[in-house]
Formats: C-alpha cells, sequence, structure tokens
C-alpha cells in the first residue's frame, strides 16, 4: 500500500476541500480561477476575458493536457454556458463543481 507525504496530503486535502464547496448546494461564494488552479495543479495560468455568463476564466496546462478554467457566479450562470457551450458543438470536461469546470482547450 502506497502512503502519502505530507506535501501530497496537504494538497489532496485542499483539492476535496475545494470539490466538496464546489459541490454543496449553498456554496457562499463561487471558487476563483486561482483556487480552482492550485487545487488541481493547473500550471501556466493565464487569465483571459470572460466569455458570456463566466465570472472568471483562463487557460492552462493540467497534467500535460491545455485546459481553460471557467468560473461562474451561479449555478444558473453555469448552465446557461453548458446549454450555449453545447448549441457551438460542446466540450470536453476534466474537472467540474457546481460552480466551475475544467474542459481541454481545442
Amino acid at each position: 500500500m502506497r502512503t502519502m507525504n505530507g506535501k501530497a496530503l496537504a494538497g489532496a486535502a485542499a483539492a476535496a476541500a475545494l470539490l466538496a464547496a464546489g459541490c454543496g448546494s449553498n456554496a457562499a461564494q463561487p471558487a476563483s480561477v486561482g483556487s480552482v488552479a492550485s487545487a488541481l495543479h493547473i500550471t501556466g495560468i493565464q487569465h483571459e476575458s470572460p466569455e458570456l455568463f463566466v465570472k472568471d476564466e483562463a487557460t492552462g496546462t493540467m497534467g500535460g493536457t491545455p485546459v481553460r478554467v471557467y468560473v461562474f457566479r451561479t449555478g444558473e450562470a453555469k448552465a446557461n454556458w453548458v446549454k450555449a457551450a453545447n448549441s457551438f458543438g460542446g466540450f470536453d470536461t476534466v474537472k467540474e463543481g457546481s460552480l466551475f469546470l475544467v474542459v481541454k482547450s481545442p
């Protein structure tokens, strides 16, 4: 059985806390791109002008895969963005919380 060192355990705990907060129905504040990127080990963050329905947006790399991080103010804004994105051909989700999405960059 493998054990986790302190740094890996701290990172796993931070990711679990972020994902749990993002998955709760009564999350008080949406995450920031920075907190999502940090918890999910997304590197090379470059902030972008937010798209329609998006609070904050950035590009980066997650495990060698180019990704886009979208953070939403509300679940309704996220649902509207998903509906709009699907009408343009959809997207490939890498990670999801109630107020954020990480998708593969085209």
